[in-house]
């Protein structure tokens, strides 16, 4: 995925599935950084809301015991 171009996970393990094709989004100077893949353009095709497809994939994350943002957003 993002490796090869120099781009790691926060957290610092290896990504789940390193073949996969994503679209690197960072909303806010500052603040996390994305790594946008399939379940994200599923989401903003109900919604094309760029906050909404975020919070929508982060709740199913957390949902299946994935973890906080480790880096905050600027001002939050």
């Amino acid at each position: 995925m993002g490796e090869k171009l120099g781009v790691t996970r926060a957290d610092g393990k290896p990504f789940p599935k390193p073949n996969v094709t994503a679209k690197l989004w960072t909303p806010a100077p500052g603040g996390p950084a994305f790594l946008l893949g399939q379940n994200f353009v599923a989401a903003k095709s109900y919604n094309p809301s760029m906050a909404y497809a975020l919070g929508l994939v982060y709740l199913g994350d957390r949902c299946t015991s994935g973890e906080p943002f480790v880096q905050a957003f600027p001002d939050s």
